[in-house]
């Protein structure tokens, strides 16, 4: 949400532009437990890479990010206790 951010809330802690990666249909997510750029699997949803960086009280969560105009899906998804698995670094 944009008051949770900086003045430019797309633009991640990677630099990259989330918005227009989201609307490519990229899954983007956003950890502190794991180094930026690594993909995650959650349980029920998909491979996700890590492009942004969450408040450090949330060390152990992972945030989805989803597009601006689905924010009625990203409420009915809600908060969930999902098996998330660290996929091996690619060579």
């Amino acid at each position: 949400m944009k008051r949770q951010t900086s003045d430019e809330p797309c633009i991640g802690a990677t630099g990259r532009n989330l918005c227009r990666l989201v609307a490519r249909g990229f899954k983007v997510c956003a950890a502190n437990f794991v180094d930026p750029e690594t993909i995650l699997h959650i349980e029920g949803y998909g491979e996700c890479i890590v492009l942004d960086r969450m408040n450090r009280r949330y060390a152990h969560r992972v945030d989805i990010a989803m597009r601006e105009n689905e924010v009625d899906r990203a409420i009915e998804f809600g908060v969930q206790q999902r098996y998330v698995e660290v996929k091996p670094e690619r060579p």
